[in-house]
């Protein structure tokens, strides 16, 4: 298959399983796989576990347009490193980093290797309707990997392997 249909397919899984992106290869390293098993859990989270090779992926307002989706995203790498832009920021995230995402929003994630990454879906809705004080007061960007963060971190994980 070439780099093109690769990154292509790519896309559309990326796509029919998250959010509307788009993907570009990663200079002078050749993307191969995207492999990811969604597990619904109660309540309408799921979770996502993601295995990717180096690729750079981008959300443009035109997609936040054409799908809607504002979902929020509780995420942690469990392998490789990815460096992620959004809101004006820009955190770098190795294993066992947290980040908190927006589909609401544009953002690039550059994964730099071949990387291993756990994703809690959010829907917007539920999000509003269980934590309604902290919308507008959610700071979206890299979390803490002590403390509380730590405990989510672990937490996320076992739900996702048990």
């Amino acid at each position: 298959m070439s780099k093109e249909n690769q990154l292509n397919k790519l896309k559309e899984s990326v796509t029919n399983t998250l959010v509307g992106v788009d993907t570009q290869e990663l200079s002078g390293v050749d993307f191969g796989e995207f492999n990811c098993k969604e597990i619904e859990l109660p309540g309408g989270l799921s979770v996502l576990d993601i295995h990717i090779d180096p690729v750079i992926i981008k959300r443009h307002p035109n997609h936040i347009v054409e799908d809607a989706n504002h979902d929020y995203f509780l995420t942690t790498l469990l392998e490789g490193k990815a460096t992620i832009h959004q809101a004006d920021k820009t955190y770098i995230m190795n294993p066992g980093d947290l980040a908190l995402m927006t589909g609401g929003l544009p953002y690039t994630i550059e994964y730099e290797e071949t990387s291993r990454r756990l994703i809690v879906r959010i829907p917007h809705e539920i999000f509003k309707q269980r934590l309604t004080n902290c919308e507008e007061k959610v700071i979206i960007g890299h979390l803490p990997n002590e403390g509380l963060g730590r405990v989510v971190n672990e937490l996320l994980k076992s739900v996702a392997f048990e």
